[in-house]
């Protein structure tokens, strides 16, 4: 894909691990980057931000971090980098900060979020944006990337039907890849989220209630079984949506996984930091569409349940 002449300008939501990495390297690729910050924002803006990374590390030492919209100024792109548990501030956040015409692009997992967020980004295109990217914020403004990094995107439509990728997210695609970021367009945004949520969900859910990683988890042939049955109901449940995914992609990705350094998925590093974990979006909302759809996944609510029964019995959680 070759496109000239892009000018598109960025703001991002959310400067942790998936966001932090994906807003410097953009920045570091010369784009206009902005970036709406919380806790972090007087280190980033003192010692701007930092990725280790296989792919070479960098500093990009002057960062635009704000902590209040109103003082940014409207952008092209807006990319929505927090956990989909803070979906409730975005209609506070996205009429003041994309321009008419522009895109939002929600970077989370799970399903249903673009849903939710539709009336707050009118008239902006709605984009769903899938992050293949094994990376994990350490420390204030300092993220360490392991491995992979790509990002599927696909427009999202109000009745669910695949929708053809139009110019302007191309022009968006072609900044990432400006960036080192590969991109893939697809036209049916409800399949590429089930498909991720083959991964999410067995190994999100069985690095929490084994407390491990990965690595542990396929090393283990329960473990290994465990995730194969539970990938198995997760496809058989978007086929039950009219989603169709072959076997061959569930032992893709495991084949990927076993390739990958150990990791802990970001449900993982969420509620080992005490921090509310997207429970709903990964896990919820697909069981209520599997349902209503006429299936019902009993491992898949069965592992639900185990992890809303941990997160109660928490102390307490950060937001």
């Amino acid at each position: 894909m070759v496109i000239e002449n892009v000018a598109n300008t960025y703001a991002i939501l959310g400067a942790g691990a998936v966001g932090g990495f994906y807003g410097a390297r953009l920045a570091q690729a010369g784009l206009d980057v902005s970036f709406l910050l919380r806790s972090d924002l007087e280190h980033v803006r003192k010692h701007g931000l930092q990725v280790f990374s296989p792919d070479g590390d960098f500093v990009l030492p002057h960062v635009r971090a704000y902590r209040n919209v109103a003082d940014m100024e409207k952008v092209d792109v807006v990319i929505v980098a927090l956990k989909a548990t803070a979906n409730d501030v975005l209609p506070d956040i996205l009429p003041h900060l994309v321009r008419p015409g522009g895109t939002v692009v929600l970077l989370q997992n799970g399903l249903g979020g673009e849903a939710s967020i539709a009336a707050a980004a009118r008239p902006a295109r709605i984009v769903g944006g899938l992050a293949f990217v094994c990376a994990t914020k350490i420390g204030p403004g300092t993220i360490r990337h392991f491995a992979c990094c790509g990002i599927d995107m696909a427009p999202w439509t109000p009745d669910g039907r695949p929708e053809v990728p139009g110019s302007s997210l191309e022009h968006v695609a072609a900044d990432f890849q400006q960036a080192g970021i590969p991109v893939r367009l697809l036209d049916n945004l409800e399949l590429a989220r089930w498909r991720k949520l083959t991964w999410n969900i067995p190994f999100g859910g069985l690095c929490i209630t084994r407390d491990s990683d990965t690595r542990r988890i396929l090393d283990d042939p329960d473990g290994l079984a465990t995730v194969r049955a539970l990938m198995t109901e997760v496809a058989a449940s978007a086929a039950a949506c009219g989603h169709d995914i072959d076997n061959q992609v569930l032992q893709q990705m495991i084949d990927e996984t076993l390739t990958m350094p150990a990791y802990r998925p970001s449900l993982k590093v969420d509620f080992d930091a005490g921090a509310a974990i997207e429970l709903e979006a990964i896990f919820g909302n697909p069981l209520s569409a599997a349902r209503r759809a006429g299936y019902e996944p009993k491992l898949v609510e069965k592992l639900y349940r185990q992890l809303q029964s941990m997160e109660r019995a928490r102390p307490s959680r950060l937001t």
